[in-house]
């Protein structure tokens, strides 16, 4: 195993494996301020091992206990000859992890529920419209027999049409 530093101050460990989970690595930090009185600083630090998972069978990459990605897919890629893990988050996550919401992620959840309550709107409209509807005054259609006299609205029904009064005899 072998360490190395970038010019940001992180710190890169090569050679891990996945049997070194759980282990205790101590970080020795000398200071050179004053040669005379250096300190050294340590940090002990639980090396957590996380990768993407490549377990076949009954067991998924989604329920892989070591995927740091929480809301989001990770993937191992290759830099200058190391692996680096990195997540791909899904729209409405962010951060390193795929952990942090985004502010405007809210919306996605309405958006997701607004036909329905466009359905609810429509029909709540509709039953608005039938009791105003309802309630409107309805009025009779205009009755003929107020304006017409009795007498003409009765026909003879035998005299224009005696073919259909006729028995199959007096045919």
């Amino acid at each position: 195993m072998s360490f190395s530093t970038s010019r940001n101050g992180a710190a890169y460990i090569h050679g891990v494996r996945k049997t070194m989970n759980g282990s205790l690595l101590e970080c020795l930090v000398e200071a050179d301020e004053n040669k005379e009185s250096r300190q050294s600083f340590s940090s002990r630090i639980v090396l957590v091992i996380q990768d993407c998972g490549k377990e076949t069978g009954a067991e998924s990459i989604s329920m892989n206990k070591l995927n740091p990605c929480r809301y989001g897919s990770c993937r191992v890629r290759n830099d200058y000859g190391f692996e680096l893990l990195e997540c791909r988050c899904i729209e409405q996550y962010t951060g390193l992890y795929c952990d942090q919401l985004v502010e405007w992620a809210i919306y996605y959840e309405v958006m997701y529920y607004s036909p329905f309550f466009a359905l609810i709107a429509v029909v709540v409209f509709i039953c608005f419209c039938h009791t105003c509807v309802e309630e409107a005054r309805i009025e009779c259609p205009m009755s003929f027999e107020k304006h017409v006299m009795r007498d003409n609205l009765l026909v003879d029904m035998k005299g224009y049409y005696p073919a259909m009064f006729m028995s199959p005899e007096q045919v």
